[in-house]
């Protein structure tokens, strides 16, 4: 599953973004997401942006310095995600996060491993990863830089959206987070730019 934000930011709004996804990958892995694929297993796995083989070694402050020290949007995608080749995912798909330069715009582009064609589910996750960058965009380096990666952090000061939290957070009963999505809000109309959506890794 993949959505992605696109508008003409600016390159320390898509630091902000990247680091906000590097302190939080972790805790993105661990939220509920479901595959409507009978072998959910026939996709390789997603490759982490934060324990790649550039960042692996260094710790968050030491991240978030690279991350400052990056020139340019080509700099960065060598920073977070270095080249691999993985049989049965385009380039795009490889890592959690992605960045593509386009002439007047940049598209983050974020990777879960999870399947579906379901409307719902697809709406869902680009609802989530626009008020995820959102947060990136209205808060400076300093603010993200302290945010402690903790799932009530998450969803407590950045997504700040209960239907979402009810759905994905592994804390509260599959029961509760059935049916809880109804009436969401659309995710193009949260962030200046626009949001898009596929339904395959």
């Amino acid at each position: 599953m993949q959505a992605s934000v696109v508008s003409g930011f600016e390159i320390d709004e898509i630091k902000r973004v990247a680091k906000l996804f590097c302190l939080f990958e972790d805790v993105i892995d661990n939220l509920e997401f479901e595959s409507e694929l009978a072998s959910p297993d026939k996709f390789p796995p997603v490759e982490s942006v934060r324990h790649n083989m550039v960042l692996q070694d260094m710790d968050d402050d030491a991240v978030m310095e690279a991350i400052d020290d990056a020139e340019d949007v080509s700099c960065l995608r060598i920073l977070l995600v270095p080249y691999i080749d993985t049989p049965g995912l385009s380039y795009a798909s490889t890592y959690k996060m992605h960045l593509l330069e386009h002439t007047w715009t940049t598209q983050i582009v974020f990777n879960s491993h999870p399947t579906t064609t379901c409307g719902d589910t697809i709406v869902r996750f680009m609802d989530l990863m626009v008020k995820f960058v959102q947060y990136a965009l209205d808060h400076d380096d300093e603010t993200i830089e302290n945010c402690e990666p903790k799932m009530e952090i998450f969803f407590g000061e950045i997504i700040r959206d209960e239907k979402l939290a009810q759905y994905y957070d592994p804390r509260r009963s599959r029961t509760t987070r059935r049916g809880a999505m109804s009436g969401l809000s659309s995710p193009a109309s949260s962030l200046d730019g626009s949001c898009s959506e596929t339904a395959g890794p």
